[in-house]
């Protein structure tokens, strides 16, 4: 019951997102400003980490926006602001993917209906659980840290998507607490981890760059 109450809040807030961004040009503008805002905080280390926490959680969950265009103004001289920015980024993905595990869990249920009235549908949920269970984990780490992927796809895929190791791989309706193939506590840790190591090799790639450039 505790579950099914905090899936109506979040279901309730991202649907709220979901509409304003839809229907609010402001709001677009607003969030599409969002990566300049956090370049103009990197003044301000008690500002910038806690809104890099934040939109690192939007990021998993609702925005399909890149965290690389912000690393861009990252102070590369300072590796302990670097290995901040990255345990942030980690810190957020790891709550947006906790957020994205109950969401996909709990749709469970309602997947497994229009699979089996829709033969083409059930045959897609088949194949997109043949993926998450033979890649798990390490399928997850490496989507998690390339440059520029869109986390909200991945963890949605990963999530919704996730077999329960029972026939036909969804879940059945009334069967007390399945267990499936990535469980939460391990997913949250991939998240963190993929968040951490994207930021590095993002940061590597910037600097490789910058460092061929000035040549």
């Amino acid at each position: 019951m505790r579950r099914h109450r905090l899936l109506v809040i979040v279901g309730a807030i991202l649907a709220a997102f979901v509409l304003a961004y839809v229907l609010s040009e402001e709001v677009r503008r607003g969030l599409s400003d969002v990566p300049g805002a956090l370049l103009w905080a990197l003044q301000n280390p008690y500002v910038f980490f806690p809104l890099l926490f934040v939109y690192s959680i939007l990021i998993a969950v609702i925005l399909p926006i890149p965290i690389e265009p912000i690393l861009l103004g990252l102070p590369f001289a300072d590796p302990l602001f670097i290995l901040g920015a990255a345990v942030t980024v980690g810190l957020g993905k790891a709550v947006g993917g906790w957020l994205v595990f109950v969401i996909g869990v709990n749709f469970e249920e309602f997947l497994a209906k229009w699979s089996r009235r829709i033969r083409w549908f059930g045959k897609f949920i088949a194949l997109c659980e043949r993926f998450v269970k033979r890649t798990g984990y390490v399928g997850l780490f490496i989507l998690l840290s390339v440059p520029m992927m869109s986390d909200t796809a991945v963890l949605y895929i990963f999530s919704m998507f996730n077999p329960t190791g029972k026939k036909g791989g969804t879940a059945v309706p009334d069967a007390p607490e399945p267990r499936h193939a990535l469980r939460m506590v391990p997913f949250v840790i991939t998240n963190f981890l993929g968040g951490m190591t994207r930021v590095g090799i993002a940061v590597l790639l910037i600097w490789l760059g910058l460092a061929a450039f000035v040549r």
